[in-house]
């Protein structure tokens, strides 16, 4: 059975889903234990979701290689500052934080702030005031791809932010970058709801659509896990009182942002559900469908989908187990 490192350092085991076993596909642990790269942009639920890989690291599940972070829900230097002290919060201050770029590709202007949902922090105001800086990469491409190629061990990208760094990653060395096994992206709409940041686009994809449609004809090992999936999987109040403090704090922030912002009665936690699906891919199942984004005009970040799929074809969530992938969440928040 896996274990999760609580907050006092005791262990804890935890099954999901009916199901006991090891988190991901190979025992923790083992030699072909899978190395993961983080990108993203923190974010209440970057954050949520860097503390479920962490646990998933002291489980010995997984070995998080480095964070790299981006502009997004906040600029990219508050993202890093935010990457930096939810990595402190739990020990692993160890981990490797570059900052990324920070702006779009293309002709944008500066990714989208996302305040009314995140805070004008990130972390809904719980967002430190000082903190150690975190590594400036001035090449985040370049830097991202050396990461990835020189990985000898199995290799996941776990991307929660707007695709900018991966995208770049891909013009500096696109062959390095393909050695990933897995690349699980938090993106998109193709069905229903069609967006959230507009009526066609969600945040991440409308953010840096030239970079979401770059990544997403690139042939990577790509798994879409988009809005339609993390919309079925809802967080209330009261469940944030079995998590630790820090975590718990953090939902609770995103409840009350959520309402406030949206009038919904809970969070929508879309990049701690993708992270389950990272961590235990039997919770979902997937199609094989060809991608492409619109990169300007008023459609712009639009994913379109067409079942007519390439060799190179992504593979896209079209089914989570609900339950199982909230149960994951919550045992390794605790």
């Amino acid at each position: 059975m896996a274990r999760a490192v609580c907050a006092d350092g005791t262990n804890a085991s935890f099954a999901v889903g009916g199901y006991h076993g090891a988190i991901g596909t190979v025992t923790p642990g083992s030699e072909a234990t899978p190395t993961v790269i983080v990108d993203c942009d923190p974010g209440i639920d970057d954050a949520l979701a860097l503390l479920m890989l962490v646990a998933a690291q002291q489980a010995g599940s997984i070995a998080i290689e480095a964070v790299f972070t981006v502009a997004g829900n906040v600029s990219a230097e508050q993202t890093a500052h935010n990457a930096v002290q939810v990595l402190a919060s739990t020990g692993a201050d160890d981990i490797a934080v570059f900052r990324g770029a920070s702006r779009p590709l293309g002709d944008g202007g500066p990714a989208l702030p996302a305040a009314s949902i995140h805070g004008e922090d990130g972390l809904g105001g719980l967002s430190a005031p000082t903190l150690d800086a975190a590594e400036i990469s001035y090449d985040p491409g370049k830097d991202l791809a050396e990461r990835i190629g020189s990985c000898s061990q199995p290799l996941w990208l776990f991307c929660s932010g707007p695709l900018t760094n991966l995208a770049l990653a891909l013009k500096a060395d696109a062959k390095a970058v393909h050695r990933a096994a897995r690349v699980v992206v938090m993106g998109g709409a193709f069905k229903d709801p069609t967006g959230n940041i507009t009526p066609w686009a969600e945040f991440n994809f409308h953010a840096d659509p030239v970079a979401a449609d770059i990544v997403c004809r690139s042939g990577l090992s790509l798994e879409l896990v988009p809005l339609d999936i993390t919309h079925r999987v809802g967080f209330a109040s009261e469940d944030a009182s079995p998590l630790t403090p820090f975590a718990g704090e953090l939902l609770q922030r995103s409840v009350q942002l959520h309402e406030r912002a949206l009038g919904l009665p809970g969070a929508l936690l879309h990049d701690a559900v993708a992270a389950a699906v990272l961590l235990r891919p039997v919770l979902a199942s997937r199609v094989a469908r060809s991608l492409a984004v619109t990169t300007s005009g008023p459609r712009s970040g639009h994913l379109s989908v067409q079942e007519n799929v390439s060799d190179d074809a992504s593979r896209v969530i079209d089914r989570i187990d609900v339950q199982g992938t909230k149960q994951l969440i919550q045992a390794l928040l605790t």
